[in-house]
């Protein structure tokens, strides 16, 4: 013999469901968060970058005469490329807010380094990631997702 089953309309389903999915959209909208550390992200990508001299980017062109021209002439074959003082590399600094993240020098010759200077014979050193590489790509939606997961719990 088959059993009938009853269904009882749960009073206010539909009314939790638009509260709780209005929630989840807030959450889910307030990106000040993940965008700090999408921020963050971006200076431990720079700091790589730097410490393998562009090994992130393909590697930067090496020293036009095998290492850094001293005073005098001699050549410093030890030299690291654009780390004399490490003033540049720390000059990148994170910034964020709820609607962007980024990673930005305030000094006049990052640029420089960064696009090179044709004029002056010196090569492009690229510094910072660009949107287009898969890994940059890869690292940011990482951190996208887990914001969106835990909005959803």
């Amino acid at each position: 013999m088959a059993r009938d089953i009853i269904v009882e309309p749960i009073n206010g389903g539909a009314d939790d469901a638009k509260r709780s999915l209005r929630i989840i959209a807030k959450r889910i909208k307030n990106t000040r968060s993940a965008n700090r550390k999408v921020s963050i992200w971006l200076v431990r990508w720079v700091n790589q970058n730097f410490k393998s001299q562009g090994g992130k980017v393909g590697g930067w062109k090496p020293f036009k005469h095998g290492g850094r021209r001293m005073p005098g002439g001699a050549i410093d074959a030890s030299a690291k490329l654009l780390q004399d003082t490490g003033r540049l590399r720390i000059s990148f600094n994170p910034f964020f807010s709820k609607t962007e993240a980024g990673i930005g020098s305030g000094l006049r010759y990052s640029i420089t380094h960064e696009l090179g200077y044709p004029h002056r014979n010196l090569p492009a050193r690229r510094m910072l990631p660009i949107a287009s590489d898969p890994g940059v790509i890869a690292g940011i939606r990482k951190i996208y997702v887990a914001h969106v997961s835990k909005a959803l719990r």
